[in-house]
């Protein structure tokens, strides 16, 4: 019985190294490449949402002034939809981080909530420890295999890409400040979980 459990272990091993499993460690010049892109993502991200906040800001008070206009005329339907439309823009500058462009709240904030250590259980039957880090980079360890990857948000889910290869991906989304939960490159839609580990 113990020695079909050993083999049946080791043939797991064997087989996800088979798959392509990433060495523990980037040579550093790789690992240079990696974080470059890591940190040019994150700016890119950051100067996105900027321009997008302003556009919102300046949308805002162009609907602001044409809702005042309809009120005056009297044509109080107009002027409702504008206000919900008025609304519909207030709430997404919210949720993106609010009406003065301040950061969102660390509870509500993907890239904040996504550093830490994770206890990661997928539907296949993977377990493994993974490591997200406030400079983008990631590393997953499951048994003997380490494989290091890259994470950013999109859409307000947590996007990790394993070892630079785009085939190889987590995506998940918040559910609470220590619960993530989403799809998986090697599980499928609704695939794995996310707890963070308790210090």
């Amino acid at each position: 019985m113990l020695r079909s459990t050993l083999l049946s272990t080791l043939a797991a091993v064997a087989l996800l190294a088979a798959e392509g499993a990433e060495p523990a460690k980037l040579p550093p010049a790789a690992q240079s490449v990696v974080e470059r892109l890591a940190k040019a993502e994150a700016k890119i991200d950051a100067d996105a949402a900027k321009l997008r906040s302003a556009e919102r800001q300046k949308a805002i008070k162009d609907l602001e002034k044409a809702q005042a206009t309809v009120t005056k005329a009297g044509d109080l339907d107009a002027a409702l939809s504008v206000k919900a439309r008025i609304d519909e823009l207030k709430k997404a500058e919210e949720l993106d981080g609010g009406l003065l462009g301040d950061d969102r709240p660390a509870n509500r904030d993907p890239a904040k909530i996504a550093v830490g250590s994770w206890q990661m259980t997928k539907t296949n039957g993977v377990t493994a420890q993974v490591e997200i880090n406030a400079d983008k980079s990631a590393k997953v360890t499951a048994g003997p295999l380490v494989f290091t990857g890259i994470w950013m948000v999109e859409k307000e889910r947590i996007v990790i890409r394993w070892g630079g290869d785009p085939t190889k991906w987590e995506n998940v989304a918040v559910e609470g400040p220590d619960r993530l939960a989403g799809d998986s490159f090697d599980a499928g839609r609704d695939g794995l979980v996310l707890v963070r580990m308790k210090k």
